[in-house]
């Protein structure tokens, strides 16, 4: 398709309605793989804190132990 006043030529592409729900499909997917990731990484997270956390209070608690 060419516009005459501007002479700039723009291609226009027809789809099923078979094509545009698998592309919907497909975009639903990816997005549930990204929030997967997110997900996954919120958890990768916490755990580490967590680990962080129970090893400093493992070291409180042995300190004065090592005194007695």
């Amino acid at each position: 398709m060419v516009d005459s006043g501007t002479r700039q030529t723009q291609t226009m592409c027809e789809s099923t309605a078979a094509f545009r729900a698998a592309l919907h499909e497909l975009e639903q997917l990816k997005l549930a793989r990204d929030q997967g990731q997110d997900l996954k990484t919120l958890i990768s997270q916490e755990l580490k804190h967590l680990e962080e956390d129970i090893a400093l209070r493992a070291q409180y608690i042995q300190s004065p132990l090592e005194r007695l």
